[in-house]
C-alpha cells in the first residue's frame, strides 16, 4: 500500500472484500443448485400428433398469399445500349420482320437468351409495368430497365393462381407437424 492514502487503501480493501464475498456467494449458490436442482423431460411432448384434416385445411384458408404463384411471363428480348438503336428495332418489327431475327441481328453479344418463365416482381418496376399488360405475342414498346433499352416479345403468358389444398397438403401437414406449441423441457430447483 506505499504511497496511497488512507482512503485509497481502505476502499481497496472493501473492493477486495466484496469481490471476495460475491464470488463467495455465487459458490454457495451453485453448490445448493447442483444438489436440488432437477430436469424433467416429458417424452410425450416430443410425440408430436399429425394435424387432423380440419386443422390443415383451416390453415390452408388463413394463409392463402403462401400458396399463390405470381403471374408469369416468358419473353423474348432484344436490349440494346442506345435507345436510337431500340427504336431501328423496334420500326422493323412493326414493319413486318420476324422479332427472333431482329433479336439476333440487334442484341449485343454478350446477351444470352432465358427462356425461363419470369415472375411479377423479379425483373423490376419498369419491366412489369411494360411486359405484364401485354397480351402473348404482343410487342411492347421501347422501354429503359437498368442502362439498357428493351422490346419485350411476350411467347407465354400464365395467370396467377392460388394452388389447390391438394397440392400443398403435404408441405402444410409437414410444417405444422414440426412446430409443437407446447414446452419439451421444464427445469426447476428446489
Amino acid at each position: 500500500f506505499a504511497g496511497k492514502s488512507l482512503t485509497q487503501v481502505k476502499e481497496q480493501i472493501r473492493a477486495t472484500l466484496h469481490a471476495q464475498k460475491e464470488q463467495q456467494t455465487i459458490d454457495d449458490f451453485l453448490k445448493q443448485l447442483r444438489a436440488n436442482a432437477s430436469i424433467t423431460v416429458n417424452a410425450n411432448l416430443l410425440d408430436v400428433p399429425e394435424p387432423s384434416e380440419a386443422d390443415l385445411r383451416t390453415y390452408y384458408q388463413n394463409n392463402l398469399d403462401q400458396f399463390r404463384d405470381a403471374d408469369r411471363v416468358r419473353v423474348e428480348e432484344i436490349r440494346a445500349k442506345a435507345k436510337d438503336k431500340a427504336d431501328r428495332a423496334l420500326a422493323r418489327i412493326q414493319a413486318g420482320e420476324e422479332f427472333s431475327q431482329v433479336a439476333f441481328e440487334t442484341n449485343e453479344p454478350s446477351f444470352t437468351r432465358n427462356n425461363d418463365l419470369i415472375g411479377r416482381g423479379t425483373r423490376g418496376a419498369a419491366f412489369d409495368a411494360q411486359v405484364f399488360i401485354l397480351s402473348e405475342n404482343e410487342v411492347s414498346k421501347v422501354f429503359q430497365d437498368g442502362e439498357a433499352y428493351l422490346i419485350v416479345r411476350v411467347a407465354e403468358k400464365r395467370a396467377g393462381r392460388v394452388k389447390a389444398f391438394d397440392e400443398v397438403r403435404a408441405s402444410i401437414a409437414t410444417g405444422r407437424a414440426s412446430s409443437p406449441s407446447s414446452t419439451i423441457c421444464s427445469c426447476t430447483a428446489a
